[in-house]
């Protein structure tokens, strides 16, 4: 990024970076692209987000990590599914749950 990449770049299946950061379960990788402005809802070429892949993968700390800098928990790939549909393990499930319920909570 210092030498002027592409932060929104694609491979060849519609990843951008975040997505490569997460499977490399690299948080500070995250965090560093995130802030420089990387989509961190980015739908690859199947309409999935990283956090589905991570969810999927069972990539916890990089599930937490995504949800806590506000990744979208309700979007869906073109044939319905979500991150929580996704779910790899219990404590995925349970993290996508709580922030599921958070979301819908009424502002108070």
């Amino acid at each position: 990024m210092a030498a002027g990449g592409d932060i929104a770049g694609l491979n060849a299946d519609g990843n951008n970076a975040l997505w490569l950061a997460c499977f490399g379960q690299n948080l500070d990788l995250l965090d560093l692209l995130i802030d420089a402005g990387v989509a961190i809802d980015h739908s690859n070429a199947n309409g999935a987000t990283a956090l589905m892949f991570a969810a999927s993968s069972s990539r916890t700390a990089v599930v937490a990590h995504l949800l806590k800098r506000g990744a979208d928990i309700s979007a869906e790939t073109p044939d319905g599914f979500s991150a929580l549909d996704m779910a790899g393990n219990v404590e995925i499930l349970n993290l996508l749950r709580d922030a599921r319920k958070r979301n819908a909570a009424p502002a108070s």
